[in-house]
């Protein structure tokens, strides 16, 4: 089969990454949106649908339910703490230590707030039920099919079948 070219702004994803054997055939690749293909490798790489599942229920946890308003909080704080990004304010109030502690919550606060932009990318307005279905049909390898049984309104249990 001749490599297959995406049209201005689109992406090829290898729905099997090719580095666990995934072939360019057209059951093993779709053209995915450059914007989304981007956000999903935010999210989970080129990871195989086992690792995708671990990722996702994390995921879930985290932004399944949150709100615009929760984003946007997060959003705010982020801001917040990159005003203290400028240490030369506080380089003689601060210890080390304290310093150290407040440039790692910014690290961990920036990829949080940039893993749940990529979430709201891909699946923003989408229930549950959409984004399996936008999952098993664009993104995982073709061979699985992530399933979610909901035990209560927030509890998922979710899995990959062969």
């Amino acid at each position: 089969m001749r490599r297959k070219k995406s049209p201005p702004g689109f992406n090829i994803h290898h729905r099997k990454p090719r580095r666990f054997g995934g072939q360019t055939t057209e059951e093993n690749i779709s053209v995915v949106r450059r914007v989304e293909h981007k956000a999903w490798n935010i999210l989970f790489d080129n990871l195989p649908a086992h690792d995708v599942v671990r990722l996702f229920r994390e995921y879930w946890e985290i932004f399944g339910n949150e709100s615009r308003v929760t984003h946007e909080i997060r959003q705010i704080g982020l801001s917040v703490l990159g005003e203290m990004e400028n240490f030369q304010k506080y380089k003689d109030l601060l210890s080390e230590a304290e310093l150290n502690r407040i440039k790692r919550t910014l690290s961990t606060e920036r990829s949080k707030l940039r893993k749940s932009r990529a979430w709201g990318v891909l699946f923003s307005g989408l229930s549950l039920e959409q984004i399996l279905v936008k999952i098993n049909g664009v993104w995982i390898d073709p061979d699985y099919k992530l399933v979610a049984e909901v035990t209560q309104a927030t509890n998922v249990k979710l899995e990959a079948r062969f």
